[in-house]
């Protein structure tokens, strides 16, 4: 393989590294609250990082008070783009307080840690005739940078009745209906804040097939790192399905288990596991060739212990108590075609170079070998913060 190539390879993979395993941990989460005496509140948290400038510009401005005149900025920039409607009239909003993520600067800027700000606003508009003149919705347009998807939760505090929905930047939200704001019956014992028990299940089933997908293109650069590599130790497609397949299969057990509270969420331990698992089929690929029992039974192991990862990424969004188990096969049908999806790409590719004598020295091993030192810079990182 000509020396340009091999530099071209090895900058693509430490670009990727710098994504990190965001497991969707910096996504935006949106609450528009509508609280006793016909009050609104709209509760924001979000990564600041990109709209900063910088991983350092954002550690400085943690550091600013609300009426710092570079906040202010932000925020005024935010409150544009922020549009909460009843009916076709725009309601105003302002904002009551920010609170940035109380990190060290190692962690503001480390690639693996994403610190997010708690912003709430209220509206300041005469709301209350015009709230039950029309159903509310929301957009997030692209005159901010709002990382996606856009976790949006509707609520009516005295009764819990709610409703979520994920978002890109500039889409509408559907319509949520205001009937029974400030009713006197509390039915919170019956409902979940993230359940949204008027959605029919093929809605649950779409939301959560593309929140599965979105996790592993373009967002799981960890989890397509570990894929590679089981690419390139895999000489046949049929193989290498059968092993993607086996391990969609672990981490639907170990996501399912985490979700209903039977395992518990170790992010912190999780994390690194991961990396570890990553390093673990990086090395394998420079061993002599293993049989398909042996990595089929490793490939099991590891998919438990990227399950409790994806399972971290849904408990911080929540799941539909009245659909669990429709969001949970949809969430994970996402990945799985994402994955065949990622997987189809690079085999191809492969398939280009497979014939080429350097191709196990320099492909494979030399691939390994990357994807290894990727896993161990992360791993180290994660254990550092």
């Amino acid at each position: 393989m000509p020396r340009w190539l091999r530099l071209a390879l090895c900058l693509m993979l430490m670009t990727s590294a710098q994504q990190g395993s965001a497991h969707l941990l910096n996504m935006t989460n949106a609450t528009v609250e509508l609280q006793p005496g016909r009050q609104l509140e709209l509760k924001l948290t979000l990564d600041l990082m990109l709209t900063a400038g910088s991983r350092e510009a954002y550690y400085e401005l943690s550091k600013k008070s609300q009426s710092d005149p570079a906040v202010q900025q932000i925020l005024e920039t935010l409150l544009s783009a922020v549009v909460l409607e009843s009916g076709n009239t725009r309601i105003v909003l302002a904002v009551k307080s920010i609170h940035f993520a109380e990190a060290s600067r190692d962690e503001y800027l480390s690639p693996l840690t994403w610190p997010r700000a708690d912003i709430v606003m209220v509206a300041v508009s005469e709301i209350p005739e015009l709230i039950t003149a029309a159903d509310l919705r929301i957009n997030f347009n692209g005159s901010f940078h709002f990382e996606e998807p856009i976790a949006t939760t509707f609520i009516v505090t005295d009764s819990q009745r709610s409703m979520t929905r994920w978002l890109v930047a500039g889409q509408y939200s559907p319509l949520f209906s205001t009937q029974g704001w400030n009713d006197s019956v509390n039915t919170a014992q019956t409902s979940s804040p993230h359940a949204d028990e008027s959605t029919p299940l093929l809605a649950v089933l779409a939301q959560y097939l593309g929140l599965g997908f979105l996790h592993i293109l373009p967002e799981g650069t960890d989890h397509l790192l570990f894929v590679l590599g089981l690419c390139l130790g895999s000489e046949s497609l049929r193989r290498l399905l059968i092993l993607i397949t086996l391990f969609t299969l672990a981490h639907t057990v170990s996501l399912g288990l985490v979700s209903i509270g039977l395992v518990p969420a170790a992010p912190r331990i999780v994390e690194p596991l991961i990396q570890l698992t990553i390093m673990a089929v990086a090395a394998e690929n420079l061993l002599p060739r293993t049989t398909l029992r042996i990595r089929a039974g490793l490939v099991l192991c590891f998919g438990l212990i990227h399950g409790m990862g994806f399972a971290s990424a849904l408990l911080t969004i929540g799941m539909p108590a009245n659909a669990f188990l429709t969001a949970l096969f949809g969430f994970n049908v996402g990945v799985e075609l994402a994955q065949i999806t990622f997987i189809l790409i690079v085999m191809q590719l492969l398939r280009l170079v497979r014939s080429q004598n350097w191709y196990r020295n320099v492909v494979v091993r030399s691939g390994s070998v990357a994807i290894a030192a990727m896993a161990l810079f992360w791993m180290v990182r994660l254990l550092r913060v």
